[in-house]
């Protein structure tokens, strides 16, 4: 169960349902062109998005940790020019996907704010030469959370990210201090792309790959209250201890028997026990915080490197293709239409068929109408779009001038 809690900058239906969707508003007559003009979009918009999809592939190659292959030998500079041209690209196609990137106060709310999860972790965010994270849709969702040590629950909402795209490129190894070298779990200088599903707003920090697992004050007391309440009686049996230490001294004089070195061997072995149970104790509350971590993040990973890039540019070819085709609809049913008034039209049809509200990204839509030449701007104000016939012929000699032979 879920709501939203700001407006949706994509548009939660998919591209199928957006044009059947559409198709029942027509008359019977009109619906074999008006798909086929979804189809002739959709297949220029798939090769010029499969353009950017292999310069993006091919930038982020000597990056990509899970490469095959190891022939690509670059400078420093052709490095720095390459991760340039991958930041660039990636902040592109996520914002044609209508992501939006999250500012260090957002990511810095995460590192404070108490998690949903029984753990906590803390980041060092200086071992990253780049930091970009991206999250899109915004929504508050029921979660059922554990209380008195498991005996009890309870439900409780959350406001949580439904995706969230990361970008991290650590910095090499002359870069980052001792102690930052020795903590991090993989290798200086790599770049790694995550994307995530349903993540708590407050649990951002526990998709970042060097985390370091701290203990709570509730784990802490866990630990530490049985252990002074199970240290009276030891410390009450700390009289064998001393006898342990006399007969180090009994030895020398000459002066031990057998009951001081049994009652001293008892009382060091009562001791060591007791230190060997609560360290016991450490460990096993922190095997429980890592698969707390792991059991989550399984379930919540979409992708990883290469395959976020795939993922990244399907999703934004779908958000133009799903906003150029509605905001043609909508100025082919009302001609004349200025910015505002179809943002509003096209928003408030969202909202009938989503339940959801839904910021309209405009300016996006006309844009790559203009672009296509399947939309201008009258000179009395306002914009219009071409006939159907006509829209049909434009997309057809665009498809047809991607192919020319030398």
């Amino acid at each position: 169960m879920q709501q939203a809690s700001k407006p949706y900058h994509d548009i939660p239906l998919t591209r199928r349902g957006v044009v059947d969707a559409l198709l029942a508003d027509l008359q019977e007559e009109e619906r074999p062109q008006f798909r086929a003009l979804s189809d002739f979009l959709g297949a220029v918009l798939h090769y010029e998005f499969h353009d950017r999809l292999e310069r993006l592939k091919q930038a982020y190659e000597p990056f990509d940790p899970d490469r095959e292959t190891t022939d690509v030998e670059l400078t420093c500079e052709e490095q720095a020019a390459r991760a340039e041209r991958i930041e660039g690209g990636l902040v592109d196609i996520l914002e044609r996907g209508n992501y939006r990137r999250l500012g260090m106060a957002e990511i810095e709310y995460a590192l404070r704010e108490q998690s949903l999860f029984p753990i906590k972790v803390q980041i060092d965010l200086e071992v990253y030469e780049q930091l970009l994270v991206f999250a899109r849709g915004e929504s508050v969702r029921s979660a059922t959370v554990k209380k008195w040590f498991g005996l009890r629950t309870r439900r409780i909402d959350v406001v949580t990210y439904d995706r969230i795209c990361m970008y991290l490129r650590f910095k090499e190894r002359d870069a980052l201090a001792p102690t930052q070298r020795k903590r991090l779990f993989c290798n200086p200088g790599i770049t790694l792309l995550k994307l995530f599903r349903n993540i708590p707003k407050a649990d951002l920090e526990m998709l970042f790959p060097n985390t370091e697992l701290k203990m709570r004050w509730l784990d802490r007391l866990l630990i530490g209250v049985p252990a002074v309440l199970g240290g009276v009686p030891v410390l009450l049996k700390l009289a064998p201890v001393l006898f342990a230490l006399a007969i180090v001294v009994g030895l020398e004089r000459g002066e031990v028997n057998l009951a001081s070195i049994v009652a001293g061997l008892s009382g060091l072995v009562g001791l060591g026990l007791f230190l060997f149970r609560q360290w016991d104790k450490f460990k096993s509350r922190k095997l429980l915080f890592l698969r707390t971590l792991s059991e989550n993040l399984y379930f919540l990973n979409i992708d990883n490197n290469e395959g976020v890039i795939t993922r990244l540019v399907d999703e934004a070819e779908e958000e133009e293709h799903k906003e150029a085709l509605l905001a043609y609809h909508f100025l082919r049913a009302e001609p004349g239409l200025d910015a505002a008034e179809l943002d509003e039209r096209i928003e408030r049809w969202l909202e009938e068929h989503c339940q959801a509200r839904v910021d309209f990204q405009i300016d996006d839509a006309l844009s790559e109408l203009e672009r296509l030449e399947l939309a201008r701007r009258r000179e009395e104000g306002g914009y219009e779009v071409v006939d159907l016939g006509e829209a049909l012929a434009r997309l057809d000699k665009r498809w047809d001038a991607f192919f020319q032979y030398p």
